[in-house]
């Protein structure tokens, strides 16, 4: 399940998985594992189609169920929404 904590830690490294295995705080370390983070990035970019205009509308109903699957809350979901999509 994704969190809150997780989605706030990726944003703080702009997405940026190498870096923050690199230099994470040991109070980060293991709060975003190797799957967490391109599961992360993968539903924010999918977010940022939908609010693009640039999906159909069964996208979009299956991105809702697929966010409330691997999120804990609704406070997620909306971390969520409210992230840049960082391009690497």
């Amino acid at each position: 399940m994704i969190t809150q904590n997780q989605v706030k830690i990726y944003n703080s490294f702009r997405g940026d998985m190498d870096g923050l295995l690199r230099v994470s705080q040991r109070e980060q370390n293991g709060i975003i594992n190797t799957a967490d983070g391109p599961l992360i990035a993968s539903l924010i970019q999918d977010i940022h189609l939908v609010k693009n205009g640039l999906a159909s509308t069964i996208f979009a109903r299956e991105l809702r169920e697929r966010l409330w699957q691997n999120c804990d809350s609704e406070e997620t979901i909306n971390e969520l929404n409210n992230t840049e999509q960082y391009l690497s």
